[in-house]
This record gives C-alpha cells, structure tokens and sequence, in this order.
C-alpha cells in the first residue's frame, strides 16, 4: 500500500506565490467581468435610489426603479439598464420631477421587458413597445438627457414632457426603435411640448434610426420640431410626422427636421436600402437646413419620401418657397443655397419613372 498525499497540481503543491499570483489573476478576471454593471427595473415607481454608491439599484422598497437606476448608471463609466416590470400590456413610468441626467454611457433598452419587440415590417412599424415614460408629472422639463458618449437607447416610448422628449449631447448616441411624442401604439399623439429630439454638443454623429426594420424611429406629434439638431446627426429609416404605418398623418407642429448651427457632417436618409426617411404631415417644413456657421457646407438629403408638410418638402434657409434660382448657382448658404431642378416631363414606366428637367449649377461638379 502506498500512502501520502495526492495533489491536484502537477509536480506537487505550488508555492505560496505561485498560489497568490493564480488569486491575482483569477481576481482580475472577475473583476474585467464585472466592469458593466446591469440593473433591472422592476417597479414603475419614482423612489430613488437607497444608496447609489453601493453599486445597487435598491430603494428604500427594495425595488428598482428607473431613477434608481439612472443614479446607480452614473457612479460607473458605463452600465445596462434592462426592464423586468411584473404585469402584462405597457407598463407607463410616470416621474413626479425631473429624471437625472444620464452621464455614463449607458445602454438603456425597453426591448428587455417581457413581451415586448422590435419592428420587423420593411414598410410600416409593428414594434411593441412595453416601457411608456410619461412626463405628465414631471413639471418643465427634457423627458431623458444623455451626456454619455456611446450610449444607445431602445424601445421606448417618451411623451407628454413640458420640454423636449429626448436630448443628446455626447458623441457618437444611438436612439433606435423608439416612438417619441406618440402613443405606445403609435397611431396618436402624445405630444412633447418641446421637440422631439433635441442633438446638440457632439463631434462624431449622433445616429437617429437606421435601414434595418428594427432602428426604426417614429418620432411625431411633438408641440415643435420632430429633430431638432445643433449638431451631427444622421437620421435614417425613421417616419417623421406620420403614425406607425408610415402613411397616415401625425405631424410635428414644427418642421420634421431642422438642421442649424452643426456644420458639415450630416446626413438626412441615404442611397442604400432602408435609409431614407418618411417626413410627411409636418406644421412647417418638411426638412430645414438653417445657415448659422453651416453656411457653404453640405448636409446630403438622399432618397427619402417627403411630402404633404405645410411648408417646403426642403428649406434652405427657412423660406417656405424655394430660394430663387441665380445663373450658374454661384450664392452661398446652407447647403450651398443649391439652386432648385426644374421639372419639365415625368413618364411612369413599367418599373421606373423616367424625369427630364434642367439644374443651372456650376459645371463640372458634383
């Protein structure tokens, strides 16, 4: 019979260092596991947060609820936050002040809740959107705010705030798959007595929407401007001014979207599959490039469907009416203040539409 000890290690126990340097490393592996702290909301409550440095969205009901959450978000440099709200149908948030500012860059996704999906229809919106966050009794004020650079928002409805819907100031912001300034449902106006989106303050674009069904955007309804934007932006695939289907009106009361003040750098719809942007219904124009310090730069409006708006389908400068043409398109301006084409022959064919017209611009150029 052989006695002793048997070892799991080969070659026999390893040191005391050796033992404290595989810790370390074990440590240090939790530790980059851990760095993207996810809370869950699960109350429709407005408590805050217990302790927000804990590292816990706990409030003194042992709930969490969105404002816990937000203020647990911003002791971190970036956190999730998901939805496990008990109950079926929409489940409405309703602050009795203002949110707190989200500062960290943030995912904060309304998919998450439990029934909810997001739109998967080529040509209109089918999403459930189960997360209502309802500004009724919030006094004056913007319904979220986000100062995180790369944070990305979902799902959610955002309505009837005294102020903007939603406001962006930091780079590179995603807003997907959200309807602002309507119903859950998406087919009546829950206005936002301010804008909709308000994008300022930003150096890399911040992105509304985008081609696949599911980034899309309703944004409609609002007291004033569907997107207000002061800085980069690229909006794509979303409807501005129409309900969910795409087709029926729920105008802004303001323009769909005004761009001033951001310079070159954005861009309103786009040439491959599901960029462009429906804009119709709007109290103002369609879309409004303002000069500001914009003034001889470019903002590319490409292949959206823009139409039935109360002023221009695009304005550049603020005009209702086009800007007058001048020979050879020499003037400056937002976009260039680009002379407009004229229409003289459209003949429907089988799969296309054959236009003939005239554009006086300066030759060899794009």
């Amino acid at each position: 019979m052989v006695s002793g000890t048997l070892s799991p290690f080969r070659g026999g126990p390893p040191s005391r260092s050796a033992l404290l340097a595989l810790l370390w490393i074990g440590l240090a592996g939790f530790a980059a596991a851990q760095t993207t702290p996810i809370y869950i909301v699960n109350s429709v409550g407005d408590e805050p947060d217990a302790s927000a440095a804990d590292g816990l969205c706990l409030t003194a009901k042992s709930s969490c609820t969105l404002r816990a959450a937000i203020e647990s978000a911003n002791q971190t440099a970036s956190a999730i936050i998901k939805f496990g709200i008990a109950g079926a149908g929409v489940q409405t948030i309703s602050p009795a002040s203002p949110l707190p500012s989200i500062n960290s860059a943030v995912s904060l996704d309304g998919y998450t809740q439990p029934g909810a999906s997001p739109n998967t229809s080529a040509t209109s919106d089918n999403a459930v959107l189960l997360i209502e966050v309802d500004g009724s009794n919030a006094g004056t004020t913007t319904g979220l705010s986000f100062f995180g650079a790369r944070s990305i928002i979902r799902g959610l409805v955002v309505n009837r705030f005294a102020g903007n819907g939603i406001a962006v100031f930091a780079d590179s912001v995603q807003l997907l798959g959200c309807f602002v300034g309507t119903s859950p449902s998406g087919l009546v106006a829950r206005p936002n007595t301010g804008n909709g989106i308000v994008a300022g303050a930003a150096v890399t674009p911040i992105v509304i929407g985008g081609p696949a069904p599911a980034s899309r955007n309703v944004i409609s309804g609002n007291a004033q401007d569907g997107i207000f934007a002061g800085t980069r932006v690229f909006v794509q695939g979303s409807f501005i001014g129409t309900d969910a289907t795409g087709a029926a009106p729920l105008g802004n009361a303001g323009n769909g979207i005004s761009i001033g003040n951001s310079g070159s750098g954005d861009q309103i719809g786009g040439t491959g599959a599901g960029q462009g942007n429906v804009i119709a219904f709007n109290g103002l124009n369609g879309v409004l490039v303002s000069c500001g310090d914009g003034c001889g730069t470019t903002s590319p409006i490409l292949a959206n469907s823009i139409f039935s708006n109360s002023g221009a389908g695009i304005s550049l400068g603020g005009g209702a009416a086009p800007l007058a043409n001048d020979p050879c398109d020499a003037d400056s301006g937002a976009n260039q203040s680009q002379n407009t084409p004229v229409l003289t022959n459209a003949t429907p064919g089988a799969s296309s539409i054959a236009i003939q017209g005239t554009l006086d611009s300066v030759s060899s150029t794009t």
